[in-house]
């Protein structure tokens, strides 16, 4: 007579949802000491920001799909794929206005025509300041733009 195999009780995932902004994709986890330094480390490694007020990841939607992968990987009982797919869709389906609010994007004319902007970090519109060719000058970015465009 063989006994039993000893299992593993079962584990609650650790992402509990995710919703999206049509730029942005935002991870909201349970919190795990356990699994903390690799969890940073991943949203980190792709522009990845931590939200303090809202207690969630905040990330470049073509991200996404990428960190989903390398979490499960990393645990596949605390991440599973199928569950952060699903959160995923239902997410991309119906956009909400979560992150911008947040961003505090505060816009200075220059008496030169030129615009400064300064705002909490987040890598879409540091792309798109790149993108209109601001510069950085600490605390602020300097645009070439009219007002309007910004």
């Amino acid at each position: 007579m063989n006994p039993a195999a000893p299992q593993k009780p079962p584990v609650a995932p650790l992402l509990q949802f995710i919703l999206h902004d049509g730029q942005r994709v935002v991870f909201v986890l349970q919190y795990d000491p356990d699994h903390l330094a690799a969890i940073r480390a991943i949203f980190q490694e792709h522009r990845g920001v931590w939200r303090k007020p809202s207690r969630a990841w905040v990330v470049p939607q073509g991200a996404a799909r990428e960190i989903m992968a390398e979490l499960a990987e990393m645990d596949p009982d605390r991440f599973p794929l199928p569950r952060s797919e699903a959160f995923l869709e239902k997410a991309t389906q119906n956009p909400r206005a979560f992150v911008a609010p947040q961003l505090d994007v505060q816009i200075q004319p220059l008496t030169d025509g030129r615009q400064a902007v300064r705002f909490a970090y987040d890598p879409v519109l540091v792309t798109l300041l790149h993108k209109m060719r601001g510069h950085w000058h600490k605390p602020w970015w300097v645009v070439d733009s009219p007002l309007q465009l910004i």
